[in-house]
């Protein structure tokens, strides 16, 4: 009885620090997610900057050509609009799709990976601002490229906000990520960026990091770390698709992509001048790579004690399962359990390169 008062105890006080860090950051970011980062300057109708969008494909035939279309209908001068596809190695009809659009495509002989991609395309781009993009996502808004050059005016790189179109659990995960990128930016600058919109001063990213996946978020601590501030502004909206088939697959890639870059970007703390940007880095850190485990390390010893005979830990553990009812918690306790899995994953394969989902 002793031990599984113990154990009960245990349980119940790690479960709480689980708890209480990631609450206590959510809603400190929410009070700082308000602010207004908007640079009301407008753009000079005679000096709109050339802008860079990068494409990077993979067997994208069936949304290529609306994605360049859609870039195309983007309220921003035609003649300062240099589009690149790049592909890495396509078996599909990709490459032929966009050469009919006549925009600027590079052809890569085998898959290496985004980064390596982007980093192929970023040795040709003209453009003084690079704009980065998924070819399955959509921008929200026609004035997309315009908002973003008028911020880059202020802030060395910024990114989108992002809503899902067909998955309840993401689009829940989505609503709470979206306030901690909008308050980090509103603090100094967020380490998460997104692939389907990506945008930055160019000289300030000289190559993309290709020994880990978030080439995109990577480039956001990168930019900070020169003292420059990247922001995700609440204007510019994107959507994606999430996968029909794979649900599981392929959120655990993107877990230790973010895995990855944040057990990179932690060795950098000591170079990080701003002090709020390296709190954010710490507790994002924590979030991601610790904090996981003690759910599981809570769950677990209040197993263990109701097996042993504590009728509480067993109450307890049946409350947590009715609690599973909401749609917050259920998606908070899966993208706990990803997150470690994750973890371990990227152990035996980083996955660099990786199988396409249907969406």
């Amino acid at each position: 009885m002793i031990i599984s008062t113990i154990l009960l105890i245990l349980a119940i006080s790690i479960f709480i620090i689980h708890i209480s860090i990631p609450t206590f950051y959510y809603r400190y970011m929410l009070s700082n997610s308000k602010c207004n980062l908007k640079n009301n300057e407008d753009l000079d109708l005679d000096n709109y900057p050339l802008v860079s969008i990068i494409i990077p494909t993979y067997n994208e035939e069936k949304t290529i050509e609306e994605k360049i279309k859609d870039i195309l209908r983007q309220d921003y001068e035609k003649d300062k609009m240099e589009i690149i596809v790049v592909d890495s190695a396509s078996n599909d009809n990709t490459v032929n799709i966009a050469k009919k659009l006549n925009v600027k495509v590079f052809q890569q002989s085998e898959r290496r990976g985004k980064a390596n991609a982007l980093n192929y395309a970023l040795k040709n781009v003209n453009g003084d601002i690079v704009i980065i993009t998924d070819a399955d996502s959509s921008w929200e808004t026609l004035d997309t490229i315009k908002k973003a050059v008028i911020y880059l005016k202020k802030f060395g790189g910024v990114t989108c906000i992002k809503k899902v179109r067909n998955n309840s659990i993401e689009s829940t995960y989505r609503d709470l990520y979206n306030v901690l990128r909008l308050g980090e930016s509103c603090i100094y600058s967020t380490p998460i960026a997104h692939g389907e919109f990506l945008a930055f001063r160019r000289g300030l990213i000289e190559s993309f990091n290709e020994e880990i996946g978030a080439d995109d978020s990577s480039s956001s601590h990168e930019i900070s770390l020169k003292g420059e501030r990247f922001v995700a502004v609440n204007d510019i909206i994107c959507s994606e698709l999430v996968p029909k088939e794979g649900y599981i697959h392929w959120r655990i890639r993107r877990a230790k992509h973010l895995i990855q870059h944040f057990s990179r970007a932690i060795r950098d703390i000591n170079k990080v001048k701003d002090k709020g940007y390296k709190k954010i880095l710490i507790i994002e850190y924590y979030i991601h790579l610790i904090n996981p485990w003690l759910l599981i390390i809570a769950l677990s010893l209040d197993l263990i004690s109701s097996f042993l005979g504590n009728i509480i830990s067993l109450f307890l553990i049946f409350a947590f399962f009715i609690s599973l009812l909401s749609s917050q918690i259920r998606t908070w306790v899966i993208m706990q359990f990803l997150l470690a899995i994750s973890q371990i994953k990227n152990f035996f394969n980083k996955e660099i390169v990786w199988k396409k989902e249907k969406k």
